[in-house]
């Protein structure tokens, strides 16, 4: 059993992100402010997973699943349709253990690498989590930066996040702003290959 953190217990930032949960006010403090920056990383991780899955997620857009078991994403229907709907990006990594995460802010989908996973995912309070599978929100926790990840404010709205990984155990993550729904169309779950 993992431990992780309730949900509005983050701290050590300057952007606050909130929602309502259950009729209580959940606070989130976003770690990393991403600026336009494609030359370097806006920002950096390192996370571990037991389950070979990256997640990227706003809270607030998975908030509806804090009350479901903690493994609800498992089930590929549940999965997928969250991902279908951009409220949360799982992708499959292949392989367990420790994984080092670039990630930077495109101002156009221009930037995307050729062959990258695109996924479009959506952010209502400005803040995405980027980190290890099991840390997404559900059995009424939520993501938890102790033990790697990072929660990290950019603007609202709708993004494209492309996924690559140019060496083993590396991650480079880039978002690029979306102009239309966050909707995607996978009939499994996304996999790096």
């Amino acid at each position: 059993m993992s431990t992780r953190a309730g949900l509005g217990t983050i701290v050590g930032s300057s952007d606050i992100a909130r929602f309502v949960q259950g009729g209580v006010v959940k606070t989130f403090r976003c770690t990393t402010q991403i600026k336009l920056n494609s030359n370097r990383p806006d920002a950096q991780t390192r996370f571990k997973t037991d389950t070979a899955t990256l997640t990227v997620f706003d809270p607030a857009c998975v908030q509806h699943r804090a009350e479901d078991d903690a493994d609800w994403w498992s089930i590929p229907d549940d999965e997928c349709a969250e991902i279908n709907a951009g409220n949360v990006a799982f992708v499959s990594l292949g392989v367990d253990g420790t994984y080092d995460c670039d990630v930077f802010r495109d101002s156009d989908r221009c930037q995307i690498p050729p062959g990258a996973l695109t996924i479009n995912i959506r952010t209502v309070l400005g803040c995405f989590y980027v980190g290890a599978g099991e840390y997404v929100v559900a059995d009424g926790i939520g993501p938890d930066t102790r033990y790697g990840g990072v929660l990290m404010s950019l603007p609202a709205g709708n993004w494209t996040l492309a996924v690559t990984s140019p060496a083993a155990g590396h991650l480079v993550l880039r978002l690029a702003p979306l102009d239309t729904e966050a909707a995607n169309s996978f009939d499994d779950s996304p996999r790096l290959s």
